[in-house]
């Protein structure tokens, strides 16, 4: 049977899935679809559109079924929307403060590295070379952060799995430098990436997109313009906003 993984997407509102409950109903029966759960790794963000239950009901409509997994692990196939870059953990209150202490370090040493005190949150926000990781467990040996910073880098490692094919908007065609660390754990670990952005049909003239949110995409680019901003009056001016 030919497995296939639905990812949880990782970028903060974001609540927009790459296939939906019907879209499964019409799939057929020798496909399995496993639908990563949303874990403590999506702690910020809002949950995808369609709950766990919806998928689960589409898996009894007699097309593909379903299950809802952790790990996505065994899937030949992993499907997504947006980059895969982000996970965090939830800390003790007095682990924020150890990490704060260390924030000039922890940015001069390991960029990736963020804290949100309000979410009572530490992310990595992009994949650590080991060099890097290496550096962030010095940085924390023999203190309270020492076991959240070894989850963060345990749960960092399941992102890529090895050798799997994806599908995803990976942005980094152009060389985005944004988005080089992820790319170079693909070639890393050895996958193949499927990126929508370069599925095209030949037309005759100018090869058309097959796969595009259109005006969508410049919505969601409004509304990412609007968090942006009210993030850095909430970091500099502790005013609040509804994109949270």
């Amino acid at each position: 049977m030919n497995t296939v993984g639905i990812r949880s997407e990782q970028k903060h509102w974001d609540s927009r899935v790459s296939v939906s409950p019907e879209d499964i109903k019409s799939l057929p029966a020798s496909i399995h679809i496993c639908i990563e759960d949303n874990g403590e790794r999506r702690l910020p963000f809002k949950p995808r559109v369609f709950s766990n239950e919806a998928y689960l009901e589409a898996g009894k409509a007699g097309g593909a079924t379903t299950a809802i997994v952790e790990s996505l692990e065994d899937c030949h196939v992993i499907i997504g929307t947006k980059e895969i870059k982000e996970v965090s953990v939830s800390v003790p209150e007095e682990v924020l403060g150890l990490l704060e202490k260390l924030r000039s370090t922890l940015q001069e040493e390991v960029p990736p590295v963020a804290i949100d005190k309000k979410l009572r949150a530490v992310f990595l926000t992009d994949f650590v070379t080991q060099e890097e990781a290496d550096r962030l467990q010095a940085l924390t040996a023999n203190t309270p952060a020492e076991r959240f910073v070894a989850r963060l880098l345990q749960k960092q490692k399941h992102l890529v799995y090895p050798g799997k094919a994806y599908l995803f908007f990976s942005h980094t065609h152009k060389g985005q430098p944004y988005n080089m660390r992820m790319l170079h754990e693909f070639i890393r670990k050895e996958c193949t990436l499927l990126d929508y952005e370069l599925l095209r049909e030949e037309t005759g003239g100018k090869p058309k997109r097959t796969v595009s949110y259109g005006r969508w995409a410049g919505i969601v680019g409004v509304l990412d313009t609007l968090w942006a901003y009210g993030e850095h009056l909430y970091r500099k001016e502790g005013i609040d906003h509804p994109f949270r």
